[in-house]
């Protein structure tokens, strides 16, 4: 019994101790990001970490209804680099790269390697910002005996990952946030045994896909498997590119227009983190693969003076909701530094990196993907839509009827549905990829989900 009273003690102790060194490390004030403090602090309330108002429980947002590419990108209206190794306060850094962003609620993080030249070792440090744009160095999060670079972050079922890129261990290694973005832990170890550099996950029609760098950006092998902690199967046709020109991962995998998928690379083959380049996805399944260079890759390249001038080697595109933005990285005269990027082209057809107006009153539908029993399912309405005339049904792939859901609580311009799993009969819907189909008026919207049990 004593044994236990400490224990409890010591847990009701530490949980607020590690939350309060996670503040004292961060910069005072709390202006934009008091809604994240707030959550922390009922995390310590509560005894157990919680995720921020507001945060995907994707791997990220659903971009497939989406119809404008983010091609081609051009600098951002902000004072690119956004961050450089200047800006790091807690290691003597040479340089920063290899940037993920990460959007929870209303404030951005960005994860990205910071070298420390004392150890001869990557770390992951995190950035914060307010609009995406202007960033603000916070600390070091992850550090390891060995080397650690591309942190690629995302969730999944209610918690944070991050999967760098950790080689020099021998393994594929992922990690779950405990206080996110702060406090990170050993979750799995997803491969080991050989070569593998800048680890990139996908998750389509139901399976997780591991796209990994092998030796000298020489190749990259492909694993799938229906459980993001494993087991892990090599695919048949792996390695699905050989060569430095196309195969070591250039950043994260993005779905827009109705599911293109999108395969970013770097171009090493004239020198090492040259280029981007990009590649659609067009044949996917645990025996098949293929994709093609699509027409504006290289999607980054440098500028060939100041901060990109002698190479750009990641990109992670966002849309925020009327353009697309990017964190990118390029070496030049201060070493590899990080930069904002924007959509050149866009829905309002301004001049390249002019500020985009929302388009406000468009009919669309939101809802979580992957789709869970129990989901709620908004239908927001655009203007001159007569609000009695709702109708939302699920088809499978083929576009065959697989149900109409019932509408719940409405308020207007807003109807609210509950996904049930269930077909027009009422019987259960197995897992898979399915369409919606928002019928409103004259208009008419399709969005493609996934179903999870």
């Amino acid at each position: 019994m004593q044994r236990i009273l400490i224990i409890a003690c010591l847990s009701a102790v530490l949980i607020p101790l590690s939350l309060a060194q996670a503040r004292a490390t961060r910069p005072d004030g709390g202006g934009d990001f008091q809604q994240i403090q707030a959550v922390l602090d009922h995390a310590a309330d509560q005894g157990r970490p919680q995720r921020a108002p507001g945060a995907s429980r994707g791997m990220y947002p659903d971009w497939t209804d989406i119809p404008y590419s983010p091609f081609p990108l051009i600098p951002a209206n902000v004072d690119n680099p956004v961050l450089t190794a200047a800006d790091v306060t807690d290691v003597d850094a040479t340089f920063v790269a290899d940037p993920f962003l990460f959007r929870d609620g209303d404030a951005w993080w960005m994860f990205f390697e910071v070298y420390d030249p004392t150890p001869g070792l990557g770390k992951i440090g995190v950035a914060s910002s307010a609009d995406g744009l202007h960033w603000r160095y916070e600390k070091i999060v992850l550090d390891e005996m060995w080397h650690l670079s591309y942190p690629f972050v995302f969730t999944h079922d209610g918690d944070y990952y991050l999967l760098p890129s950790s080689d020099a261990s021998g393994e594929v290694r992922l990690y779950r946030a405990s206080i996110f973005p702060w406090v990170w832990e050993d979750a799995a170890t997803l491969t080991s045994g050989t070569t593998c550099v800048d680890p990139t996950l996908l998750f389509q029609d139901d399976l997780w896909w591991l796209f990994v760098g092998g030796a000298n950006s020489s190749t990259c092998r492909l694993y799938y498997s229906d459980d993001l902690l494993g087991p892990w199967t090599r695919h048949p046709s792996s390695p699905i590119a050989t060569g430095p020109a196309h195969s070591r991962p250039g950043g994260r995998f993005f779905a827009y227009d109705g599911g293109r998928i999108i395969r970013l690379a770097q171009k090493c083959d004239e020198y090492y983190g040259e280029a981007v380049k990009a590649f659609e996805i067009d044949l996917l399944t645990p025996t098949e693969y293929h994709d093609f260079e699509i027409p504006e890759s290289p999607v980054l390249a440098p500028s060939g003076g100041g901060w990109n001038g002698g190479g750009m080697h990641q990109c992670d595109a966002w849309w925020v909701g009327d353009h697309w933005i990017a964190a990118v990285d390029g070496f030049g005269q201060i070493g590899w530094c990080i930069g904002i990027y924007c959509s050149a082209e866009n829905p309002a057809g301004l001049a390249p990196g002019s500020a985009i107006p929302r388009v406000e009153n468009a009919t669309r539908l939101i809802c979580a993907n992957p789709l869970g029993v129990g989901s709620s399912i908004v239908a927001e309405m655009g203007a001159g839509v007569r609000a009695g005339f709702v109708e939302l049904s699920i088809h499978d792939l083929e576009g065959r009827l697989a149900g109409t859901l019932p509408r719940g609580a409405s308020s207007g311009s807003r109807h609210l549905f509950t996904w049930n799993s269930a077909d027009a009969l009422g019987r259960h819907l197995p897992a898979g990829t399915y369409f919606l189909r928002l019928r409103a008026g004259e208009e008419e919207v399709t969005k493609r989900v996934v179903v999870v049990k």
